[in-house]
């Protein structure tokens, strides 16, 4: 397996985790939060989608989806929100969208990091570009997106059993 190889299935099984996680759960089980300055599943699972078209925004130069799509209007939210340093009053005002909606957003952003990882040319992960708030190579970019996706997945399994007790999740399917 090659670099490009090994992030794809990182990602891959970051997002059937997430869907197992998230399956069948109540309306409720979604949006709770075991105290006030926590974050909800369903806040997770849009800061992940967030973050995932905020890096490949990044690495490409171009605006995100959650802007150009105008996934915002449906999520209610402004075109800039990343859901970065949310106080209690944003969490407890922070609205789930409907499934469909976090689905699709979700699917969109997959498809495009995917579209972008199927034409990352491997020699340039050294190359070092200006995010904005730091200069690091794009490889450190990539890694640091596969660590914040598993962050917040792990975040979401945790919430999950925290209302359900230990469940067995199925096996992720071998690819």
């Amino acid at each position: 397996m090659d670099l490009k190889g090994f992030i794809i299935q990182s990602l891959t099984e970051n997002a059937d985790y997430v869907a197992r996680a998230v399956k069948d759960l109540t309306p409720a089980e979604l949006t709770f939060r075991p105290a006030p300055h926590s974050n909800s599943i369903a806040f997770l699972r849009w800061h992940l989608a967030r973050v995932e078209d905020l890096w490949i925004g990044r690495l490409t130069g171009r605006k995100h989806l959650y802007e150009t799509a105008g996934w915002y209007e449906k999520f209610g939210t402004a075109p800039d929100d990343f859901g970065f340093g949310y106080g209690v009053a944003e969490l407890d005002a922070y609205q789930a969208p409907p499934e469909d909606v976090m689905a699709g957003y979700t699917e969109a952003v997959r498809r495009q990091t995917l579209d972008y990882l199927d034409g990352l040319d491997l020699g340039t992960l050294d190359t070092v570009k200006d995010y904005g708030h730091r200069q690091a190579s794009i490889g450190w970019a990539l890694a640091h997106l596969v660590d914040e996706v598993g962050e917040h997945s792990g975040q979401i399994g945790y919430l999950r059993g925290i209302q359900r007790g230990i469940e067995p999740m199925p096996a992720p399917q071998r690819r």
